[in-house]
């Protein structure tokens, strides 16, 4: 790059409709997970390998109030979102053979 162009994005992830202010890659590169704390259940999987948006989660949208933060375990067996009302809510990824 030689700094006279501004580096175009490689895909535009459409799925919130509210600012993104929180992302947080897995350990293992397999997805990024993108949060807005400006709306309730506002938190979307995006899977790097297929370059597409996890339909089916999160599945609880209707008890997941706005995230404040996110964390995954070290093994990326498990994803925990932090929400506005004080409470944690955990995800297990079925997919991962270590838990």
């Amino acid at each position: 790059m030689d700094g006279s162009k501004a580096p175009k994005p490689l895909k535009s992830i459409g799925n919130l409709t509210t600012a993104v202010d929180q992302l947080l890659f897995h350990p293992n590169n397999e997805m990024l997970c993108m949060a807005s704390s400006l709306e309730k259940a506002a938190v979307r999987l995006f899977d790097l390998d297929s370059q597409r948006v996890y339909a089916n989660f999160p599945a609880c949208m209707g008890r997941l109030e706005e995230p404040t933060s996110l964390g995954v375990s070290p093994n990326g067996g498990y994803l925990s979102i932090g929400q506005a009302n004080g409470h944690a809510a955990l995800f297990r990824f079925e997919n991962n053979p270590k838990y």
